[in-house]
């Protein structure tokens, strides 16, 4: 469980990611309310939102599509 607690942190707060944004799409993936980015931050691309996905659906967290 906490080797999941760390790749899941590292997903959403690895390199330069803003966590606000990973976190927030994170929540929608998996069917709760996380809410849209709000200006000055930007939404995830399709390509961080599909990277997300996968990342969370490997950890078990969220199901294909």
């Amino acid at each position: 469980m906490q080797r999941q607690a760390l790749v899941l942190h590292e997903l959403v707060s690895g390199g330069d990611r803003n966590t606000y944004n990973w976190v927030k799409t994170g929540m929608t993936l998996v069917g709760l309310p996380g809410g849209v980015a709000r200006l000055p931050q930007r939404p995830l691309t399709a390509e961080q939102v599909e990277d997300l996905r996968q990342g969370l659906e490997e950890l078990g967290i969220a199901g294909p599509g």
